[in-house]
């Protein structure tokens, strides 16, 4: 009996040796899938990683170039110093685009005094006279001009009216004559 015994637990210890086999291969199987999964997810990571940092660059670039435009309008209605020479031109393109015969606008006199800060020292203005001779309607368009002057969509320097002096037409559809104080705002850096 003695061999028999033997001949059991030599089964015994086979099947055994198998049965954990088995399980070690299944568990085997089981990381080699677990790592093939990994390794996929690995390269679907990289490439939206490369994807992102691709839109990432593009937005980027966008944004500067955003940025750069933004500047620019803005110092085109907010000026970093006063810009004389700028603010006359604007002042004399409205004033060849809307002088007309029928229609006139000429500025006969503009003088500028030495600019000034605000209280809270956040931006400065050079104070403006303007002696304005214009029909009513270019008058009208002059006024809303100032108005929508600081739009960035306008790229109208930022100013305001600080005093108005209007002498009416002698007859219907004559000039009028107006002196104007105005205050044209530039950055305080």
């Amino acid at each position: 009996m003695s061999n028999r015994n033997q001949f059991i637990a030599g089964i015994i210890v086979l099947l055994t040796t198998i049965g954990i086999g088995l399980w070690q291969f299944s568990i085997m199987q089981a990381n080699t899938i677990q790592a093939s999964a990994l390794s996929t997810q690995v390269g679907n990571l990289a490439i939206e990683k490369a994807t992102l940092i691709e839109e990432y660059q593009e937005i980027k670039i966008q944004v500067a170039a955003e940025r750069d435009s933004a500047t620019q309008e803005l110092a085109l209605v907010f000026p970093s110093d006063e810009n004389l020479t700028n603010l006359t031109r604007l002042f004399d393109d409205f004033a060849t685009k809307n002088n007309f015969n029928t229609n006139p606008f000429f500025v006969s006199n503009i003088s500028y005094r030495s600019f000034e800060e605000n209280d809270d020292s956040t931006y400065r203005y050079v104070p403006v006279s303007l002696n304005i001779s214009t029909s009513k309607k270019n008058l009208t368009k002059f006024l809303e001009y100032i108005e929508s002057s600081g739009s960035l969509e306008g790229e109208v320097r930022l100013m305001t009216i600080e005093e108005l002096t209007l002498s009416y037409p002698k007859e219907y559809g004559g000039k009028y004559n107006v002196d104007m104080d105005l205050y044209a705002y530039f950055d305080n850096k």
